[in-house]
């Protein structure tokens, strides 16, 4: 499906209604191959025969059906679906499973090469306009069909579940209601409240309306979601907007658009909320606040950001004491330095390295954490060693080859490491790695501005001081709640940071380098696990033990 489409699908909404969707985003979430079934993000240079062979399941297929089965299962991943030789870097490919590849006999996947190459030739090469034939599909035998499509798509791995896109046809209708895609899934906390529609060849828009009555169409409120790519943050988000508009009694239909970070399609999506008069923009993640903040500030519509960085260290928002004074309400997820440090010195008041692991290449992560907490340590004449990594693919190594270099330098000042700590920031690059990250960290503790890299198990933090997205999104969402109803007016909104931070503590983990927790830290964590790793704390509430 050429680029066109893709930039002209959101104008079709205003004429076909909000069934209409974008066509099949192309994702860059970092991985490799996994155990759900894809594979990606695709890296310059390599090409879909190399795959190929990557993923060929055994011998009893052949390079070409795996080829034609992995082309026919992704044109997404194409700029011309009539060659292969077209595909495009930082997408994910879906891996098809070895009965749909079996189902393509050898000849037939031949054929079907031999036929494109054909087909190819007759048009132009140039450009994403060029007309390009389909790619004719091998018929599939009666039984491979059945058991191919009685089995669920998988979706795109995320850090937390093994989602499934799970969908149900409604009356015969080109729609379908769905709680999971690629990109999102709503919690089962929301579901009886709330149904969610999208078309079943193509998931870039979810359109979310209420299950309840509505007592006047007056009172309907109309919301653009704008997510900027796959992310368990943006699931988490949403489902905490439904929450809120739901104990609020506020009756919205919600239109979730993924812009998957093109700004072309983020703009066609600003077109449509004016044209649908819409009340209200809820942009999810840091891309959709600084898109909102480049191409729609002093916009006609309202808006609300939420789970983005610090708006005033990016220069988005003059400062944190009035509102941005445009259509604009920020909220943020970073604890101000000072506050993060106060905390810091109360686990390790002789605190004489730091080691900061991050991603270079993330800038607002450099912009918003890196930058400070250099800046503050190195103010308290505390040793700052950086600990980058580079890309999805080398996290790993770099992790495990620049921790034990930095442990070296550590020990130069702090022979005995009972004075040093690993920082770990919300790089994604870095985060997901907290295995790597346990295994070679040794008797130095780990922290992070990451509630949840705080768990009960052996991959944990000791620590973290931060905000957990799921509080940050409570509160962009009571800030959606006051635009609607008329309580507040965007730009008057201070911005939202959720105070006092998330505390999150593994008492396993400090027990492991024999680290003590200060009660004043015990007592103002939100999210406690104890020695044998059982949730102790949650969101400040204890758990309640039985005998």
């Amino acid at each position: 499906m050429n680029k066109l489409l893709l930039l002209t699908s959101l104008y079709y909404l205003t004429h076909l209604g909000i069934t209409a969707a974008l066509a099949a985003p192309v994702i860059a979430t970092p991985s490799i191959i996994t155990e759900n079934h894809w594979y990606g993000p695709v890296k310059e240079g390599q090409s879909l025969w190399n795959i190929a062979k990557e993923i060929r399941p055994d011998k009893s297929v052949n390079l070409q059906q795996v080829l034609v089965a992995l082309w026919q299962l992704n044109p997404q991943a194409f700029s011309q679906i009539c060659h292969p030789s077209t595909l495009k870097i930082h997408v994910l490919l879906q891996i098809p499973e070895l009965s749909a590849i079996a189902a393509i006999s050898p000849a037939a996947a031949l054929t079907a090469i031999q036929q494109q190459n054909q087909a190819r030739k007759k048009f132009s090469p140039h450009g994403i306009n060029s007309p390009c034939p389909p790619l004719k599909v091998p018929t599939l035998s009666v039984e491979s069909k059945t058991e191919v499509l009685a089995k669920p798509k998988t979706s795109p791995p995320t850090s937390k579940s093994k989602a499934t896109i799970e969908k149900s046809t409604v009356e015969k209708s080109t729609t379908e209601d769905s709680a999971t895609l690629s990109w999102l899934k709503l919690g089962e906390e929301v579901l009886p409240n709330w149904q969610a529609v999208i078309l079943p060849e193509n998931d870039s828009i979810m359109t979310i309306s209420p299950k309840w009555k509505n007592t006047s169409e007056s009172l309907t409120k109309k919301i653009l979601g704008l997510i900027p790519k796959p992310s368990d943050s943006y699931s988490l988000a949403s489902s905490k907007l439904l929450e809120v508009l739901y104990e609020e009694g506020i009756y919205a239909e919600i239109t979730l658009v993924n812009f998957n970070k093109d700004n072309e399609l983020g703009k066609k999506a600003l077109q449509l909320a004016e044209q649908k008069n819409m009340d209200l923009i809820f942009s999810m993640g840091s891309e959709s606040a600084a898109f909102l903040h480049e191409f729609y500030n002093g916009g006609k519509i309202s808006a609300v950001t939420c789970t983005n960085k610090d708006p005033v260290l990016l220069q988005q928002v003059a400062d944190y004491d009035k509102g941005s004074g445009t259509n604009i309400a920020y909220t943020s997820l970073n604890v101000p330095i000072n506050i993060q440090t106060n905390y810091l010195m109360d686990l390790m008041p002789g605190l004489k390295n730091l080691g900061i692991l991050y991603d270079r290449n993330h800038t607002q992560v450099v912009v918003t954490e890196v930058i400070p907490t250099r800046n503050k340590l190195l103010e308290m004449k505390v040793k700052v060693i950086n600990i980058e990594v580079t890309s999805a693919e080398t996290a790993k190594g770099e992790l495990l080859k620049n921790i034990p270099a930095a442990i070296t330098v550590m020990q130069q000042n702090d022979p005995e490491l009972r004075h040093s700590v690993f920082w770990v920031t919300s790089s994604t690059l870095v985060f997901a790695n907290m295995a790597t990250i346990a295994q070679v960290s040794g008797k130095v503790a780990v922290l992070g501005s990451i509630p949840n890299i705080v768990t009960g198990g052996d991959d944990s933090a000791v620590m973290a001081i931060g905000i957990d997205r799921r509080n940050n999104a409570y509160l962009a969402s009571i800030y959606a709640v006051k635009i609607l109803t008329g309580q507040a007016k965007a730009g008057e909104l201070k911005v939202g940071v959720v105070t006092p931070p998330d505390i999150a503590i593994s008492f396993r983990a400090a027990q492991k380098i024999g680290l003590d927790i200060p009660f004043q830290l015990f007592e103002s964590a939100s999210f406690i696990y104890g020695y044998v790793g059982n949730s102790a704390r949650s969101f400040g509430h204890d758990a309640i033990s039985s005998k």
